[in-house]
């Protein structure tokens, strides 16, 4: 099949359409087998060329073989989960597997990243799970130079704007992260009007009158007391 496939142009278009149709014909029951991540991954690529019915019934197949517990290890779990969030899934039990992955997953460096997209989706019948949260806010205090660290903030503050999220920018700050990721944050942080976070960017400053990070934040703080953005 996987031969096949990718020979289909040299076939005739009846005969590529069939294979493909074979290949999405055998995921269902053999959710077990080695190959079907792979014969998976190649229709989903190929979504354009199937039936509609065929490509939106994908994600409902993958999800199947993502909530299959023996799969949850396997190097290619969320790679496929990836495949069907960018398509736009957006199925509860779906989410919700992803969160149950990042929790089981988080010393891998594909992590972040993902948990970032699950807080991101936040809102209607998906509410993130406050351990999910509370990993965020765990992996931002001991992560600081990481460079997906404001990637992971964003969203996560977007979600919970409370003085425990507000209190992870300093220690951030500590490690001198580049002037446009520093503006971006302290930018979000500053549309809360919240005088208490004023107050904490204040003290950084005062505590380093002469770094590159206090000259942002300053300008930043004194373009939001002048236009409110």
């Amino acid at each position: 099949w996987r031969k096949l496939v990718e020979l289909r142009a040299e076939l005739p278009e009846e005969t590529g359409q069939r294979l493909l149709q074979l290949g999405y014909e055998w995921l269902a029951g053999h959710e077990g087998r080695d190959e079907w991540s792979y014969i998976w991954q190649k229709l989903a690529e190929l979504r354009g060329e199937l039936p509609k019915e065929t490509a939106l019934a994908l994600n409902d197949l993958a999800l199947a073989w993502l909530t299959t517990p023996r799969n949850a290890d396997r190097g290619e779990w969320d790679k496929l989960w990836e495949v069907c969030f960018r398509d736009g899934y957006r199925d509860t039990s779906f989410l919700a597997a992803g969160s149950e992955w990042v929790l089981g997953h988080s010393t891998l460096p594909q992590t972040p990243g993902l948990a970032g997209e699950l807080l991101s989706t936040a809102g209607g019948t998906w509410v993130p799970p406050l351990e999910l949260v509370v990993f965020c806010r765990d992996w931002l205090s001991t992560n600081t130079r990481h460079s997906s660290w404001s990637f992971l903030f964003g969203p996560l503050w977007d979600l919970d704007s409370s003085q425990e999220t507000a209190a992870l920018v300093p220690l951030w700050l500590d490690i001198s992260p580049r002037g446009g990721s520093v503006r971006w944050v302290v930018k979000r942080l500053l549309r809360k009007r919240d005088a208490e976070i004023v107050r904490m960017l204040k003290k950084w400053v005062d505590a380093h009158p002469g770094s590159p990070q206090s000259v942002v934040i300053r300008k930043a703080v004194n373009e939001h007391r002048k236009t409110g953005v």
